[in-house]
C-alpha cells in the first residue's frame, strides 16, 4: 500500500484532471481530509464544466414511528448544535453541482441499484417548489430549501428505467 502514497514533491504528483486520475476515488481515514479533498475537486468540475455550485441547507427532521417528518424541537435543534463537532453527523450545509461525480452511502432505492457503494453523476438538481428564483453569483446558487430531488445517474444498473426520465436516470429525495 505504501506504493501508492502520494509524496508531496510536485514532480511525483500526477495531474488529477487526467484519466485516470480523474476517475479515482480518494481513500482516507481523515474525514478533514476527505472533505477538503471533496470541496476542492468540486469547485474544478464547477469551473471547468461551467456549472454553478448548488450551496444547499441540510434541514434537521425526524421521523417519529408512525408519524410524518417533523421538524426538531427547539430543544432537539439546541442539543444538536451543543454536541462536540467531531460527533456530529450531518453537515448545516450540502454543496452539490450537476455533473458531479458521487457516491450513493446507504441504501437508497435497492430496486434501482441505488445501495451504499453505487458511484455515478448527478444529471440534474431539481429544486423545491418553495426556492424563489435565485441568481448565480460568483458561480455560486445559495438555496433557501434543500433540493426536492437529485436526480442521478449512476455508472452502471440493471434497473429499468422510470417514465419521464432519461435512460437510467432515478430520482433521489434528500434524506430525513
Amino acid at each position: 500500500i505504501r506504493s501508492l502514497v502520494l509524496e508531496l514533491n510536485p514532480e511525483m504528483c500526477p495531474n488529477f484532471d487526467e484519466y485516470p486520475w480523474n476517475q479515482m476515488v480518494l481513500v482516507t481515514s481523515r474525514h478533514a481530509l476527505r472533505e477538503a479533498w471533496n470541496g476542492r475537486r468540486l469547485r474544478e468540475h464547477c469551473s471547468h464544466a461551467g456549472v454553478p455550485l448548488i450551496i444547499s441547507p441540510a434541514e434537521d427532521k425526524i421521523k417519529r414511528r408512525g408519524m410524518e417528518a417533523q421538524e426538531l424541537t427547539t430543544h432537539e435543534h439546541d442539543h444538536m448544535l451543543s454536541r462536540d463537532p467531531k460527533t456530529r453527523k450531518l453537515p448545516d450545509i450540502v454543496e452539490l453541482a450537476v455533473g458531479m461525480r458521487c457516491m450513493v452511502t446507504v441504501n437508497v432505492k435497492t430496486e434501482h441499484d441505488l445501495a451504499n457503494g453505487t458511484r455515478g453523476v448527478i444529471h440534474d438538481i431539481i429544486f423545491d417548489t418553495r426556492e424563489p428564483e435565485r441568481e448565480v453569483e460568483s458561480g455560486v446558487i445559495h438555496l433557501r430549501y434543500p433540493p426536492k430531488f437529485i436526480l442521478f445517474k449512476p455508472d452502471e444498473t440493471h434497473a429499468k428505467s422510470l417514465p419521464g426520465l432519461p435512460e437510467g436516470v432515478f430520482p433521489i429525495e434528500p434524506a430525513i
